[in-house]
């Protein structure tokens, strides 16, 4: 009915014996936009569940999908230009970030930009050092670079307090190729070394080949009174906008 299709994602069951076979049929923004319409067909229900069982993962790959597509739409369209401007002339790479987020710390190598509000805090770093190990591309190496950043730069709020990695739990490292650029992924938990605080975090790290240099992108959520996943997934979102810009 028209009530519900304003919503952002649907998903619509039809079983009808004019289908030879299940499957998933996507359109975009057929009564609403941005909007995804997930259209599972096929000729029975047991032929739709068989279906569904063995394409689980594809079917939310799509979801989720579309909520990143989405993050991405409204960084870009409401944007804070002034962030970006800053981003591409001190580490020559662009990224969107949408209204409501502020700049927190520029110094010399590092960048610290958030949006805060009374019970969420989502965060980007952006830091860049020279590239001089083969083994960058590892998940030591990255979360030794990663804690020497924080340490310096991101405080508790607590006299002697900083942002660290938790390695009781280490991160998990994946290597990925992205808008044709090698990247080696961390999605791990944060906790901050003298105080009870923590959350989760993703990084994206590639190597700027021409200026021999490695740039990492990261972002953290900090939100103890709710659940963090879709706020996790916005600042990947958030994270996946980055682009080299090639140098002139």
């Amino acid at each position: 009915s028209d009530i519900f299709k304003s919503h952002r994602n649907i998903i619509i069951v039809k079983v009808d014996d004019s289908f030879k076979e299940a499957k998933i049929v996507t359109q975009r923004d057929v009564w609403a936009a941005p909007q995804t319409l997930l259209n599972i067909v096929g000729p029975t229900y047991p032929a739709i569940q068989k279906m569904i069982t063995e394409e689980q993962d594809r079917l939310i790959q799509l979801l989720e999908q579309a909520e990143r597509d989405r993050t991405i739409q409204n960084a870009m369209k409401y944007e804070e230009k002034k962030l970006r401007d800053l981003i591409e002339s001190k580490f020559n790479v662009s990224m969107f970030f949408p209204k409501g987020y502020r700049l927190n710390l520029d110094t010399t190598d590092f960048v610290w930009i958030s949006h805060e509000t009374p019970t969420t805090s989502q965060g980007i770093f952006i830091f860049e050092y020279p590239y001089t190990d083969e083994k960058t591309f590892s998940a030591d190496y990255l979360t030794e670079k990663r804690n020497y950043f924080l340490k310096k730069y991101v405080p508790g709020p607590t006299t002697g307090s900083y942002m660290t990695t938790v390695t009781l739990i280490p991160p998990a490292f994946k290597s990925m190729m992205f808008k044709k650029r090698y990247f080696g992924q961390l999605r791990g938990l944060w906790d901050v070394n003298g105080h009870p605080m923590g959350g989760p975090f993703i990084s994206l790290t590639t190597i700027d080949e021409e200026r021999q240099r490695v740039i990492t992108v990261d972002g953290y959520v900090y939100s103890p009174r709710n659940k963090k996943r879709n706020y996790a997934r916005q600042v990947e979102a958030l994270l996946l906008t980055f682009t080299l810009l090639d140098q002139e």
